[in-house]
């Protein structure tokens, strides 16, 4: 996958993430917080992978 598709799609995962955890909040599900949490950090290290990528392929 290339690096701006990684962005893409950490980016992506990242809303959604917060979504859930706004959800989880909104209804009081822990689970669904932590849950959302997880993703949101996982969008962020994905977008974070992506940027190091298109860096590296620059050079």
């Amino acid at each position: 996958m290339s690096g701006t598709k990684k962005i893409v799609f950490g980016t992506v995962r990242q809303i959604k993430g917060t979504i859930k955890n706004t959800i989880g909040s909104i209804i009081n599900n822990k689970q669904m917080v932590l849950e959302g949490n997880n993703e949101t950090l996982y969008g962020k290290i994905q977008v974070k992978l992506g940027n190091i990528e298109n860096t590296l392929t620059e050079y």
